[in-house]
């Protein structure tokens, strides 16, 4: 199940980045909502091997996967929802620092 649900989200934004105009503030929700899902699956127990398997043509996912995983892995939920919040918001910012908007 999670290998699925990371293979459909990195599907989508791969192929609706390209389609994008580049510094769309869509590729940055698209950044966020693959943040937040590689998280929560590193926080689940997910293997990095997996996603890096299925993040092989996409550069950028391959840092965000890597980061999740220099990232700790929390067992309570509070933790866990934080510790994903954090790391969505953080490639969000940089996202939208590199297109030099504010996200407004």
């Amino acid at each position: 199940m999670k290998k699925l649900m990371l293979t459909v989200i990195f599907v989508l934004i791969s192929s609706q980045s390209y389609a994008q105009e580049p510094g769309s503030k869509d590729v940055c929700e698209q950044l966020n909502l693959a943040a937040k899902t590689i998280m929560e699956i590193r926080q689940i127990g997910g293997s990095a091997n997996e996603m890096m398997k299925i993040a092989n043509k996409s550069e950028i996912l391959k840092h965000i996967v890597i980061d999740a995983f220099n990232s700790p892995r929390y067992s309570t939920g509070e933790y866990q929802k934080s510790c994903v919040d954090e790391f969505k918001n953080k490639w969000y910012l940089l996202c939208i620092k590199s297109i030099g908007g504010s996200g407004i």
